[in-house]
C-alpha cells in the first residue's frame, strides 16, 4: 500500500481495537506511512465499549505525528434504555464515558459518535434526550445519526421481531453519499426502517430532520459556539435547536428554511419514491453532499444572510439582552473556519460575551485556524467531507496571541 501510493484504506473490520493484533497493526501502518508518505488515511470501525484498548491505539498513532485516523469513534446506537433493552446491547455509564471524552480532549485526538434513528422503542423525545446526553458527556466534536437499515441475517430481520415492535420495513436505495451518479448510474437497494410502533412515519421525518439541524448547527460549528453561549444563561443545547427549528418553520422567506424545506424534501423522496440520498448544491454534475455537507456549502456562502437570520432568531426566542445578540451571533460565527478569511484575525467584541462562550475574559480576542493552505476549488470537500470527523470547521481562540488547546478549555 505504501508502495503503490495508496491514499484511503477503508477497513473491513467492525471492531478494530478488540484484538491485541490490531495495536501491532496500527504500528505497521504508521511506520509504512513514515516511510512512503502512505496510506494516508487507514478508516476504521471501532470496537464497542472497549475504550480502553481503542484509547491504546488512537494515543499511539498521534503520538506518532502520523495521523491515520479520522477520528476515533464512539458509537452508542441509542441512550434509551428501553430501546439498548430490546436490541440486546448496553452503554457504558455515564461517568465512564465523559472520563474517556475528557481524556481524547485533553490529547487533542478527535472523537466522532453515532447514533441510529428510529430503533424500535426509540420517540422523538428520547433522540432528543439521547443527543442530550451526548453532549453533556463532552462529546464536542462530531456525532453521525444513521438511519436504521435491515439485514436479512440480523434479529431486525425477522418478520417475528418487525412485528413485535411495529417495523414498517420499506426498500430504498443505498447510501449515496459523496458520490457522482450519471444517466448510467446501477442504483442498488436496501431494507429501512419507514416507521416503528413509537414513531410513526411522520415522526421518522421529524427525527432526521431535527437530526439534521442540530448537527448542522452544534458539530458543523453554525451555532456551536452561540449554544455554549446559551448554556451559560440556562438554556440546553438540544432545547434551543428545537427553538430554531420552530422559528424555521415560521419564517418560511428564510435561507434557513429554503435549506430545511430542500432537504426536508429529499428525506421524503428517499424514503417514499426511492429517489437517491443526498443533495448536489454546486452544479448539476456535482457529488451527492450528505445534507450537513450540503447545508453548509449553502450557509458558508450566504453568511451575512445566516447572521441576520441567526439574530433574529435570538432577539425573538431568547431571552438574552438585545445589544450583546450581535455580538454573540458575530463571534460564534467567526470561530468557524471560513474559506474568505487569512488568519490569524483579530476581533474586537464584548468582553462578557467572550467569557461567557470561550473562557476568555478580553474583548479583543485573536482567532486563528490551523490550515494555512491555499484555498483550491476541493475547499468544500476538505472542510465538509474529508475532516468532518476530525472538526475542522473549528477555529481557535486567544487573547493576546496565546492559543488554547483545540477546545478552548
Amino acid at each position: 500500500m505504501g508502495k503503490n501510493r495508496i491514499e484511503y484504506v477503508s477497513v473491513c473490520d467492525s471492531n478494530w481495537g478488540m484484538l491485541d493484533r490490531d495495536y501491532e497493526l496500527t504500528e505497521h501502518v504508521i511506520a509504512t506511512k513514515k516511510k512512503y508518505g502512505y496510506p494516508m488515511w487507514w478508516d476504521a470501525t471501532w470496537s464497542k465499549n472497549n475504550l480502553d484498548k481503542n484509547y491504546a491505539i488512537a494515543k499511539a498513532a498521534y503520538d506518532s505525528g502520523e495521523n491515520i485516523f479520522k477520528g476515533i469513534t464512539v458509537a452508542l446506537q441509542s441512550f434509551n434504555k428501553n430501546t439498548l433493552d430490546i436490541v440486546e446491547r448496553f452503554n457504558l455509564d455515564f461517568d465512564t464515558l465523559k472520563t474517556y471524552f475528557d481524556k481524547y480532549k485533553a490529547d487533542n485526538i478527535p472523537t466522532y459518535s453515532e447514533l441510529i434513528w428510529p430503533l424500535p422503542g426509540e420517540t422523538f423525545e428520547s433522540l432528543k434526550s439521547g443527543v442530550q446526553q451526548l453532549i453533556d458527556a463532552g462529546q464536542e466534536n462530531y456525532l453521525m445519526i444513521h438511519p436504521l437499515v435491515i439485514t436479512d441475517n440480523s434479529p431486525m430481520g425477522n418478520k417475528a421481531y418487525q412485528k413485535k415492535h411495529g417495523l414498517d420495513v420499506r426498500k430504498i436505495a443505498l447510501d449515496t453519499v459523496y458520490l457522482g451518479a450519471d444517466e448510467k448510474y446501477i442504483t442498488e437497494y436496501t431494507d429501512v426502517v419507514y416507521a416503528t410502533a413509537t414513531a410513526d412515519h411522520e415522526t421518522v421525518i421529524e427525527g432526521h430532520m431535527y437530526a439534521w439541524l442540530t448537527i448542522l448547527m452544534y458539530y458543523y460549528g453554525w451555532g456551536h459556539y452561540i449554544a455554549k453561549y446559551m448554556r451559560k444563561h440556562g438554556v440546553l443545547e438540544t432545547d434551543l435547536f428545537i427553538d430554531l427549528m420552530e422559528w424555521i418553520k415560521e419564517n418560511k422567506q428564510s435561507l434557513l428554511y429554503k435549506e430545511y424545506s430542500k432537504t426536508k424534501q429529499s428525506f421524503y423522496d428517499v424514503y417514499n419514491k426511492k429517489a437517491l440520498w443526498g443533495r448536489q448544491v454546486l452544479s448539476n454534475n456535482d457529488i451527492f453532499w450528505e445534507y450537513k455537507g450540503a447545508s453548509s456549502i449553502v450557509l458558508h456562502n450566504n453568511i451575512q444572510k445566516l447572521e441576520d437570520e441567526l439574530i433574529k432568531f435570538m432577539l425573538e426566542k431568547t431571552n438574552i439582552t438585545d445589544w450583546k445578540i450581535k455580538s454573540v451571533v458575530k463571534l460564534g460565527l467567526l470561530m468557524c473556519r471560513s474559506r474568505d478569511l487569512e488568519y490569524p484575525i483579530k476581533v474586537k467584541t464584548i468582553n462578557s460575551v467572550a467569557q461567557d462562550m470561550l473562557d476568555i475574559d478580553s474583548d479583543t480576542i485573536i482567532i486563528n485556524h490551523a490550515d494555512k493552505d491555499v484555498v483550491d476549488n476541493k475547499w468544500y470537500n476538505k472542510a465538509y467531507h474529508w475532516n468532518r470527523k476530525n472538526g475542522y470547521w473549528k477555529c481557535t481562540a486567544s487573547k493576546d496571541k496565546k492559543p488554547l488547546d483545540r477546545y478552548h478549555k
